[in-house]
């Protein structure tokens, strides 16, 4: 399952290797536009890159989410007691899907699946999929200690 975001986020990354192509190839180049262009192709490649590798598998097992920079969070069915959808880090009006856990382990913001709301409380369907599965899977778990 992946955010929407992913779309924007290749774009931006296929724009600067455009750029990185354009800096080279629009006339004559120095030392200063091969640096230029070195360094948007590397800023397009870590963007895309990031976007390809982030989202969230649901598994037997249980989730696993990769995030657009981050490390990847396991978390195993035993530990889920649910899921909520609460309010982003960031100033924008955005949402982050939460997996609740068992007392002894953090709480997992699902950031690869955050989205913004704009005024209203629609949540995305791949959201809302993730959150009957997670309600599904999670059923009995208790306090898990």
């Amino acid at each position: 399952m992946t955010s929407k975001w992913r779309w924007l986020v290749l774009v931006i990354a296929l724009l600067f290797f455009l750029l990185a192509v354009a800096q080279v190839v629009a006339g004559p180049v120095g030392v200063a536009d091969v640096v230029l262009a070195v360094l948007f192709a590397l800023v397009g490649a870590g963007a895309g890159w990031a976007a390809v590798r982030s989202g969230v598998e649901v598994g037997p097992d249980g989730l696993v989410e990769v995030p657009f920079f981050g490390r990847r969070t396991r978390v195993a069915w035993a530990e889920v007691v649910g899921m909520e959808v609460g309010e982003g880090a960031s100033v924008l009006p955005s949402r982050v899907p939460v997996i609740t856990t068992v007392s002894y382990r953090e709480d997992v913001h699902l950031s690869a699946l955050s989205f913004y709301t704009f005024g209203t409380d629609r949540v995305p369907a791949g959201v809302r999929r993730l959150k009957t599965t997670v309600e599904e899977r999670a059923t009995g778990v208790g306090d898990g200690g």
